[in-house]
């Protein structure tokens, strides 16, 4: 327990003893865009797009969240020689993603993530000099 004095603005003195928590009573509120913002960021971050580029519908189905995600996928070109991943294997990989972040996030949990890929974006090698 800790005891706090305090001091009033008249010159009172009061004693409050309250006991140590390290959990804070209350409930914290995430807001629809703000999960909309995390939706978007971490779905850009895995499908290597622009944020912005993110559309992102939620819903809620039964208590739990769902997203809807409309947005174009980063690919590299054609010359590119590497054993990329596939674009199936790519999605997959993102909407696991998606529902492993998302609840770490926002406290919300997200039973369901459907991808709709609009275009891609090709991303060309960059070089070093």
């Amino acid at each position: 327990m800790t005891t706090a004095t305090a001091t009033t603005a008249a010159g009172r003195t009061s004693t409050g003893v309250r006991p140590d928590r390290t959990d804070t009573p209350g409930r914290t509120r995430v807001t629809a865009r703000a999960l909309s913002r995390v939706v978007a960021a971490l779905t850009a971050e895995e499908l290597d797009v622009d944020a912005d580029h993110v559309h992102v519908d939620l819903e809620d189905r039964d208590g739990a969240l769902a997203a809807i995600l409309r947005t174009p996928i980063g690919v590299r070109g054609l010359d590119a020689d590497d054993d990329a991943p596939s674009l199936v294997e790519r999605c997959s990989a993102a909407q696991r993603t998606l529902r492993d972040r998302v609840p770490a996030l926002t406290g919300r949990h997200l039973a369901q993530v459907t991808l709709h890929l609009t275009g891609a974006v090709i991303r060309a090698e960059r070089r070093v000099r």
